[in-house]
Formats: structure tokens, C-alpha cells, sequence
């Protein structure tokens, strides 16, 4: 006989490791996300010239008062113009901003993205809905093979 592989829910959609990473990833991005003082979108946090800010804030920091008061005024008024809400710390945000585009930037490459992202979101609920049905679907095409005549017709794939 054939070997049929086992297509249960838990085997498939568990072990995925597309989907753990996935799952994990969008989970580090709303923990960096929660660690900003501002709030951001993430369309905007695609947008933030973030190295640029980053090595101008080094620099900031480098100078001689009051010349680095100013500096890391200037810095932080380039950075709120970006954020939603709240008042931007340097300081606290700028790392924050830099996980958050790093963890956007691995979504993105996750093949499994363009099932659930929008231009401004990810969302890993619809993920795991998205995968549930799929699966469904699989083993329901697979329970009714027995009761096709013609496969390569219906292309099912054996």
C-alpha cells in the first residue's frame, strides 16, 4: 500500500516551524512595540530613517553641553513627528524601533505573511485560523479520495 501521511491538526500545524517562527516573531514585535514611550504604527516605523536618527543621536550624545542638549532636541523632534501619540524617549524608543523593524523585516520574509498581513498589521490569531482551515480542508479533500473515480481529472494529487 500507499503511506498516507498524517495530516492531524496538532502534527501539521505544531510542528510547523514556519508557523512557530512566525507566531514568536509577531510576539517580539508587540513586546518591543509595548517598550517604546510613544506610540507608533508600524507603517510608520517603516518609514523612520531609523540609522540615520541612530548615528545623529550617538553623535548627540557625544558632544559638549549645551551643544547636546540641542542636538538630542532636534533628534527628538524628528522622531515625533512619527510617533501617533505620547512623548518620544530617545533613549527608550530608539531601541524599541530598531527590534520592531527587525522583527517587521523577518515577518515580511515568512512566506506564510501574505495570508494574514495587511499594509499596517500582522496578526498571528488569523494565522493559526488561516492554517486550522487549511488543514480541515486537507483532510476533508482527503477523506473523500476513496470516492473519487477519476484522480488525475479532479487533480487530487495521487
Amino acid at each position: 500500500g500507499t503511506l498516507t501521511p498524517d495530516l492531524s491538526t496538532s502534527k501539521l500545524f505544531f510542528e510547523a516551524p514556519l508557523t512557530k517562527s512566525f507566531t514568536a516573531t509577531v510576539k517580539d514585535l508587540a513586546v518591543a512595540s509595548s517598550e517604546t514611550r510613544a506610540t507608533y504604527s508600524l507603517d510608520a516605523v517603516r518609514k523612520i530613517p531609523l540609522d540615520q536618527l541612530e548615528a545623529d543621536w550617538h553623535e548627540a550624545q557625544r558632544k559638549f553641553w549645551p551643544v547636546s542638549v540641542f542636538a538630542r532636541k532636534k533628534i527628538r523632534r524628528r522622531l515625533q513627528a512619527y510617533a501617533d501619540n505620547g512623548r518620544v524617549d530617545l533613549a527608550v524608543d530608539m531601541g524599541a524601533l530598531l527590534r520592531m523593524r527587525e522583527r517587521d523585516a523577518a515577518i515580511r520574509e515568512n512566506p506564510l505573511a501574505s495570508v494574514v498581513e495587511t499594509p499596517t498589521e500582522t496578526d498571528a490569531q488569523r494565522l493559526t485560523e488561516v492554517v486550522r482551515q487549511a488543514i480541515e480542508f486537507r483532510n476533508a479533500i482527503a477523506n473523500l479520495r476513496s470516492e473519487v473515480e477519476d484522480s488525475v481529472r479532479y487533480d487530487l494529487g495521487y
